[in-house]
């Protein structure tokens, strides 16, 4: 019997080992690399690569290693904006190896922090293998004397639907993500879900429109941006609740134009930030996609099964009316094993 037990623990160590070294090896594809000024974060699906303007990045080009395929993105700003902060200095990239879970695979960690005068800032990027999407997770810190929630501009208060006025950015709205697109032909497909089923009964919600030079803004949770035409096209994720019960919610989650969409809301005002600690925000991913909406789907399905590993026979799901009645909550869990 003793013997049995050296040999089976003998078996499951090397169950184990097999299982990181394997880990290892696949995070051989995810790479982050910083020359002179240009930051790349990549794997063998996707590769981002960045100016890196002292740790304040601004997107230079977004390519599908898979089709070959390339977007340069001109933009001239940061692609994040936090109003009120100052200048960047002491830009920083720390790279480290995540070990996989029993539920998420391993993957690479980028940190990219910059200071924006009186605000500290941490992007941590996960760099997935096998994944045609990259995360980034927000960080703040710091005493700034501002507000980010922004306002609502009314459409009816536009002088001219061709003027500019509602193409400026709002004011006192927080920037997480920033994709100059190039091109005047782009469609914009958005999803919104929605919970509080005592006030909806419509839980999930699309909508879609084409670029114009005029702003729109939109609300949802997923967005997916293709070239008119085209099979090319890309996704941000909005990680963060439905738009409804958001904190410090700007009114919208994305702002879309001509050559421009933009991930918007972190969930923190800066009176909510500490000085010395981090302050865990929302976060976003950008990823890219080819051929029709199941390629779209199958590609954000993707980078979801790499942030919870789901195993039949171990995981389920429950679904909960917090607010139910002591009644209904007891023949709930009647039925609960």
């Amino acid at each position: 019997m003793g013997m049995l037990k050296r040999v089976m623990m003998a078996l499951l160590l090397n169950l184990i080992f097999s299982v990181l070294l394997f880990g290892q090896n696949t995070l051989t594809q995810c790479k982050a690399t910083l020359t002179g000024d240009t930051l790349v974060l990549e794997n063998n699906i996707i590769k981002r690569v960045y100016n890196w303007n002292n740790g304040n990045l601004k997107s230079y080009s977004l390519t599908d290693k898979r089709t070959g395929y390339s977007w340069k993105l001109a933009g001239k700003t940061p692609d994040q904006l936090f109003p009120g902060a100052g200048n960047a200095s002491n830009g920083k990239l720390t790279v480290t190896q995540v070990n996989a879970t029993p539920i998420s695979v391993a993957f690479l960690k980028a940190e990219v922090e910059v200071k924006l005068g009186a605000l500290e800032v941490k992007k941590a990027f996960r760099i997935y293998p096998d994944c045609p999407a990259i995360a980034c997770d927000y960080y703040l810190k710091g005493n700034l004397k501002a507000q980010w929630t922004g306002a609502t501009a009314s459409k009816g208060d536009l002088k001219n639907i061709e003027t500019n006025i509602s193409a400026a950015v709002p004011t006192g709205v927080s920037i997480m993500e920033t994709l100059a697109l190039p091109g005047k032909h782009w469609n914009i497909k958005t999803t919104q879900f929605f919970d509080i089923t005592d006030q909806n009964n419509t839980l999930v919600q699309e909508h879609e429109q084409l670029l114009y030079r005029s702003e729109s803004r939109i609300a949802g949770n997923v967005l997916f941006a293709e070239e008119t035409g085209g099979t090319h096209g890309i996704f941000i994720l909005k990680e963060a609740p439905s738009s409804d019960v958001q904190l410090a919610y700007p009114g919208a989650d994305f702002l879309v134009q001509i050559g421009k969409v933009q991930a918007i809301g972190v969930g923190v005002n800066p009176a909510d930030l500490s000085p010395d600690k981090w302050t865990r925000c929302y976060g976003f991913v950008t990823g890219v996609t080819t051929g029709d909406r199941l390629g779209q789907l199958s590609a954000l399905r993707n980078y979801q099964q790499q942030v919870r590993l789901h195993q039949s026979g171990r995981d389920d799901m429950v679904m909960m009316n917090t607010r139910a009645t002591a009644t209904r909550t007891n023949i709930l869990a009647k039925h609960l094993p």
